[in-house]
């Protein structure tokens, strides 16, 4: 059972942006996020990374915790990368990228507007890592 209710994972992971993240533990931001995920149908993920296998690790990582398991062979890209993956098709891509933010983005969808359809992050790269 969570020690987060819906409502205050919510704004907990609305407070994340680009520029200022937080301070909180990565126990409670993982549960404040498998809250909303749990209450939403589906979900895209996007991770902007120093490098593909940076990238690679993220979407093993965070898929695992969410329930999907990738199918999509990635590219060897050099440098910086931005890799989306949709939860919906199980599908993703990797493309280059230039942008300075580091982290995923994970948009829950839901079928009913009333539920949960928001994005949240960047949240950290290495937040499911040996959790």
């Amino acid at each position: 059972m969570s020690a987060i209710d819906l409502p205050t994972a919510q704004t907990l992971l609305a407070s994340f942006d680009c520029q200022n993240p937080p301070d909180l533990d990565y126990p409670t931001l993982r549960d404040a996020l498998m809250q909303v995920v749990n209450a939403s149908d589906y979900q895209f993920l996007g991770i902007c990374a120093d490098s593909i296998d940076s990238a690679k690790s993220a979407l093993a990582t965070y898929a695992k915790a969410l329930g999907y398991t990738p199918t999509a062979d990635l590219p060897n890209l050099p440098g910086a990368v931005y890799v989306k993956f949709n939860g919906r098709s199980n599908t993703c891509y990797a493309e280059p990228y230039s942008g300075s933010s580091r982290g995923v983005l994970v948009s829950c969808q839901s079928a009913d507007p009333t539920s949960v359809n928001a994005t949240y992050g960047t949240l950290p790269i290495d937040l499911f890592d040996a959790s």
